[in-house]
């Protein structure tokens, strides 16, 4: 399957794709849940292959993020990847639908946003990175597709040139998708300002994390969570925003490897606790909780520098 992500990365193809995780690998649980197919969707394929990765955290959010999805495929003219958990996807929630649609039905950037007397560059370098794109039969939008490197034509190039500013262009046009309008990216809860302990989840554990966080503040631990919905490209600016104000900040996720406090990490060069469990079920909110505890009263697993 990640041949043919690489293929829509390559060939700039909007395509979306429902990943729906349960404990792994192989076959492993196929009836239990897990958050442990992330670095496959991050970070999956041969090469530099990015691409957007989005984890709604409630039902609602399902919703949400699969109409955004589609809008974000088209406009950035890339695979996007909702990426659900099976808790998330087998359970039921009363969700209130808005009156109106709230997507968009067409995002592409067509032929009229192009010079129409210049020969048609499929892959041509603009502004935003993002080239016009022909849609099959339009008059003037004859051009070449390949899973090759290519030029700006679609022709294929292996030189060192052409593969330097095509990998620009595949990266620098999803810098923008941090900032796609109607779609909430991350956001913080609790304590605002200064806290003890802050809490990071992404997929379904954010609920139980927003939780032992509220119990946490009834307990009168100064504690704030914040829910990360874009896994790719990370939005890092709003995550150090929210790790600036924690003493301490943990991550949850049920996975063994702590794949997006790997991830995080990688990106900030911060330490962070971790909450890892593969249980098959939901992380407990007790679990969290005393974690929050432990930190809040000056705890730490994580090695002095």
């Amino acid at each position: 399957m990640t041949e043919m992500l690489g293929l829509g990365i390559m060939a700039e193809i909007p395509c979306v794709i429902f990943v729906s995780q349960r404990g792994g690998p192989s076959t492993g649980m196929p009836t239990k849940t897990e958050q442990s197919d992330l670095y496959h969707a991050v970070l999956g394929g041969a090469g530099d292959t990015p691409r957007i990765v989005l984890a709604p955290t409630n039902v609602e959010g399902c919703y949400r993020c699969a109409g955004k999805a589609f809008e974000m495929a088209e406009r950035y003219q890339t695979p996007v990847i909702v990426l659900l958990d099976l808790y998330l996807s087998n359970r039921l929630e009363t969700v209130v639908l808005p009156n109106k649609v709230p997507f968009k039905a067409n995002c592409a950037k067509g032929l009229s946003r192009r010079n129409g007397e210049a020969p048609y560059g499929r892959f041509a370098i603009t502004d935003d990175w993002i080239s016009p794109r022909a849609v099959p039969g339009e008059a003037g939008g004859i051009h070449t597709v390949t899973g090759l490197e290519h030029d700006e034509f679609g022709r294929p190039s292996d030189q060192a040139e052409v593969h330097e500013r095509m990998s620009a262009k595949r990266h620098e046009k999803l810098k923008a998708a941090v900032h796609h309008p109607g779609i909430t990216i991350t956001k913080r809860f609790g304590d605002t300002g200064k806290v003890d302990v802050g809490v990071i989840a992404w997929g379904s554990t954010f609920g139980e994390a927003l939780e032992a966080t509220l119990q946490a503040r009834e307990e009168g631990v100064r504690c704030a969570a914040m829910k990360v919905v874009m896994s790719a490209p990370l939005p890092i600016e709003a995550i150090l925003d929210f790790i600036n104000d924690c003493r301490a900040v943990m991550v949850c996720e049920l996975n063994y490897e702590g794949q997006f406090a790997n991830l995080l990490t990688a990106a900030i060069g911060r330490p962070v606790e971790r909450v890892n469990n593969v249980p098959g079920v939901p992380i407990s909110v007790a679990n969290i909780l005393a974690e929050i505890r432990r930190l809040a009263a000056g705890g730490s697993r994580i090695a002095a520098a």
